[in-house]
């Protein structure tokens, strides 16, 4: 309540003194000048308790400066993750895309040639940056037989109990694959690894 009864004489004050000083100078340009200045001071005058309400103590502005100060690389880190987690979308969104023009290119092929289709495709990619998929560091097909898949059936000879001569025949085929897949993708064939599903 004294703050603002201190308030209030103080205005009082300053209109009877601005009255006495307007009232001793000369009517002149001068009295003008008189006028604003006084309004201006009477102003500050009036708004100086609306003023102290908003102060804000200078101690706990540099608190806050430096709290700011703290959280900026926090929001550095955050930044940084989130643009790893769109690079790493981006580049699953890329693999899988050559996966499927991989596929695209060689199915018919291997359908017609040797009657499997592809189940599955993998790439793995080196470290670092680079494109797909001449920089892959493995390429892994999962083929599945194609019902009906072979124009032609190729006649081979079979032996009945000999359980070499198949795993020699089934790795033959993959060898044959492996070699049409390398110049279709335009792969060294080192790089490829077939499966067959059931072999």
């Amino acid at each position: 309540m004294e703050l603002l009864s201190s308030w209030i004489q103080n205005i009082i004050l300053f209109i009877l003194l601005s009255v006495v000083i307007e009232m001793l100078l000369p009517r002149s340009d001068m009295q003008k000048y008189v006028r604003m200045a006084a309004g201006l001071v009477l102003l500050i005058l009036i708004l100086t308790p609306i003023m102290k309400l908003f102060a804000v103590d200078g101690e706990e502005l540099m608190e806050r400066a430096r709290e700011s100060i703290a959280s900026i690389p926090a929001a550095g880190n955050d930044i940084d993750a989130k643009k790893k987690e769109i690079q790493a979308r981006q580049d699953a969104y890329i693999l899988e895309q050559t996966a499927f023009r991989l596929k695209e290119a060689a199915e018919k092929g291997l359908i017609g040639q040797f009657g499997f289709r592809f189940d599955e495709i993998e790439i793995e990619l080196k470290k670092g940056d680079g494109n797909i998929p001449g920089d892959a560091e493995k390429i892994r097909a999962v083929l599945a037989k194609e019902e009906g898949g072979r124009e032609v059936e190729e006649i081979r000879e079979v032996h009945i109990g000999a359980d070499g001569d198949a795993k020699r025949i089934e790795e033959d085929l993959r060898q044959e694959i492996v070699k049409y897949l390398s110049e279709k993708w335009e792969v060294d064939s080192e790089k490829l690894e077939i499966v067959i599903e059931g072999g």
